[in-house]
């Protein structure tokens, strides 16, 4: 090799040497800025917004600075920031379904007739119609009725006709007939004015006044007027919807949840649509095509607020 050769390979290789230390000098800083400063641009944006110097926090023993930011109020509403105070509290999921109105079973009532005859009138003849209790509802012509009111006015009559000077065993007779004919009256439901009233007049008027034993809301009519009827015949069906059933379906998996007097929120469409109620009664079987069980809710509905045939979202708060 000549001497020119050997100046040439000392030159490439000091060139190739100088240029590993410059290029490893330039991967040190890189690496040192990423990992010693990571909040350099942080801390020059914030010194340039805030007047204030940002405080230093010295973490563990190596001394490992890590910078922090304060942010105004407007900053953090401006970037989103949110912090709530850490709190225990129990968590609670909801249970939605859809739930129907329906009329109680236990607040329904039957008016019957208690003697066979004609409805000779009816004061409430339509469905629906509100009805108080002791309020005429019908009124009945009975033959039975007409003939025991003559034989109780023919026994007044006797007791009269005896007076005080005849047998003591037949005043005694003539006592225990008017008190039997007068207990049948009775027990037909004339009332006492009417039976008064038979004694009193020669041509009594015998037509019987049906009561409503309870109050409610007419929801069948079963007779029209001139129809003949049996005695126990029913003439109508009235149920009290001051209180109503709100009856929820609920499936398989969800059974576990509900439990009986667990408390239930009840919405529907409307201004103020919504109650609370409680639930009264959980069904021991499934329906087998719907593979739900029916939950009954029992809710007070004084001002008729909800209706049976209403459909409404019912919300169990199962924790």
């Amino acid at each position: 090799m000549t001497k020119r050769e050997k100046q040439f390979v000392m030159t490439g290789m000091l060139f190739g040497m100088l240029l590993a230390a410059v290029l490893y000098g330039i991967s040190r800083h890189l690496n040192g800025s990423a990992a010693g400063q990571p909040n350099v641009v942080a801390v020059a944006q914030a010194q340039d917004n805030e007047p204030d110097p940002p405080s230093q926090v010295t973490e563990g023993g190596g001394g490992e600075v890590v910078s922090a930011v304060q942010l105004t109020g407007q900053e953090q509403q401006q970037i989103g920031v949110q912090t709530v105070e850490v709190q225990r509290r129990n968590l609670r999921r909801t249970l939605s379904t859809v739930a129907q109105v329906e009329q109680p079973e236990t607040e329904l009532a039957s008016v019957s007739a208690r003697v066979s005859g004609r409805i000779d009138k009816l004061f409430v003849d339509f469905t629906g119609q509100p009805v108080r209790r002791g309020q005429e509802i019908a009124l009945i012509y009975s033959p039975d009725i007409l003939s025991t009111a003559e034989e109780y006015r023919l026994a007044l009559e006797n007791r009269k006709r005896l007076g005080s000077g005849a047998e003591p065993q037949a005043i005694s007779g003539a006592e225990d007939l008017v008190a039997a004919t007068r207990r049948r009256l009775e027990l037909w439901g004339l009332p006492s004015q009417q039976i008064d009233g038979i004694a009193s007049s020669s041509k009594p008027q015998i037509d019987l006044l049906i009561y409503s034993p309870a109050s409610g809301i007419v929801t069948e009519r079963k007779v029209t007027e001139g129809q003949y009827v049996s005695a126990g015949e029913s003439l109508y069906t009235l149920s009290d919807l001051s209180t109503v059933w709100v009856k929820a379906e609920l499936y398989q998996p969800d059974m576990a949840s509900v439990r009986v007097g667990q408390s239930a929120e009840i919405s529907w469409d409307a201004p103020n649509g919504s109650m609370h109620g409680h639930v009264a009664f959980i069904d021991p079987m499934v329906n087998p095509q719907t593979r739900t069980a029916s939950v009954r809710i029992q809710v007070p509905n004084p001002q008729m607020r909800l209706r049976p045939g209403m459909f409404v979202q019912v919300k169990f708060a199962i924790p």
